[in-house]
């Protein structure tokens, strides 16, 4: 769980422990400890440590301020999304705390980590499509899990506020965002949605020549972007697949854990130039 792999060694996953909120409580812990980046978890470790002995309160940088910020909103949206819709289908029969607890594990493990108290199956198509979404974003930089990153989502979320407010550029907690990190942002989520496309498009045209197992279209994506962003759900399509099928989720998988990372190391650092060019504007929306 803190790895975000996802295995388990129990036959139904963790569907055994469905009504045992601690275990999915617990599970959910060390997914998002895992998840959440090894930088941003020493930063609030020693925060807390420092708080304990009485110190002055260490400030959180902006980095793992927009971590915090996105993982929670994240998790409370997944959450909330999974009850109000489930209520009378997934989660229908259970107490509140086991509802709470099974739905707070499903929206925590769709973004990195592959557990499942639920057959995905027994979920509205719209759960599932909001899992692929959870998915495709991820986890945080530096940890255990794979998508686009809670960074990548936080700085352009940044970035059309500011642009609606009319401000010169993206601003966190009374910092200017450099133009340069917002690019990048934009360049990583761009690719990888074009990506995730082709690999969901590649699988359909795979699988449909011999007759497409009688699956859906957003099967082949959910399953396209659970291998992008490694994190190991599956409506169960991965067993029928054919060769030409099982490779292209080989390969989406090897892209989606190498690709992002690649990417944003290759982009790093702007090449100066010693010379500017005027601005040419052009006509959006």
């Amino acid at each position: 769980a803190f790895c975000n792999a996802g295995f388990s060694l129990f036959p139904d996953n963790l569907e055994s422990f469905r009504g045992m909120p601690s275990i999915c409580l617990t599970i959910s812990c060390l997914v998002v400890a895992g998840g959440i980046g090894f930088a941003v978890l020493t930063a609030l470790v020693t925060a807390f440590m420092s708080t304990l002995r009485g110190k002055r309160r260490n400030r959180l940088d902006v980095h793992a301020r927009l971590v915090a910020l996105v993982t929670a909103a994240l998790i409370l949206g997944g959450t909330t999304f999974v009850l109000i819709v489930e209520r009378d289908g997934a989660l229908r029969g259970m107490s509140l705390p086991v509802r709470i607890s099974n739905a707070l594990l499903c929206s925590i493990s769709s973004r990195t980590a592959g557990f499942e108290t639920i057959p995905l199956l027994a979920f509205h198509p719209a759960t599932r499509w909001v899992c692929t979404a959870l998915m495709f974003i991820g986890a945080s930089p530096g940890g255990t899990g794979g998508g686009v990153k809670t960074t990548t989502v936080g700085l352009l979320a940044a970035a059309g506020f500011s642009l609606l407010r009319k401000k010169p550029g993206p601003e966190l907690w009374h910092r200017m965002v450099p133009l340069h990190d917002l690019q990048r942002a934009g360049n990583l989520f761009f690719a990888c949605l074009v990506f995730c496309t082709a690999s969901s498009t590649a699988l359909m045209l795979s699988e449909t020549v011999r007759g497409g197992n009688g699956r859906c279209a957003d099967e082949y994506i959910f399953e396209s972007v659970s291998a992008f962003s490694t994190t190991g759900l599956s409506t169960g399509v991965t067993r029928d697949l054919t060769v030409p099928g099982h490779w292209i989720i080989i390969v989406t998988m090897f892209t989606g854990r190498v690709g992002p990372s690649v990417l944003a190391a290759l982009t790093v650092r702007p090449r100066t130039t010693a010379y500017s060019l005027p601005e040419g504007r052009i006509g959006i929306g």
